[in-house]
């Protein structure tokens, strides 16, 4: 499972690739419902905004689960970030 985080802000011209953040190396915030996660950057007034992110689920062979996809990529995923790596 990999945290895809593609960003869309005046900093973009900085990062021209998506920053991959697999859930081996940030354990302690995985095992959640993809749905729950939220990312945020801190504005100059202290308020924060959230930032557009997405979490590429893989099913237990490495493989992407497709919420669209056909019904072997669609139905075998956890709906969890976990351990798995890509």
């Amino acid at each position: 499972m990999a945290a895809i985080i593609w960003p869309k802000t005046g900093y973009s011209s900085i990062h021209h690739a998506p920053i991959i953040v697999h859930g081996f190396k940030v354990r302690q915030i995985t095992r959640y419902p993809i749905s729950a996660y939220r990312l945020f950057k801190t504005l100059g007034d202290g308020s924060a905004q959230t930032i557009p992110f997405q979490i590429d689920e893989l099913n237990e062979w490495g493989d992407y689960v497709l919420d669209q996809g056909s019904p072997v990529t669609k139905n075998d995923g956890n709906g969890l970030y976990d351990l798995k790596m890509n």
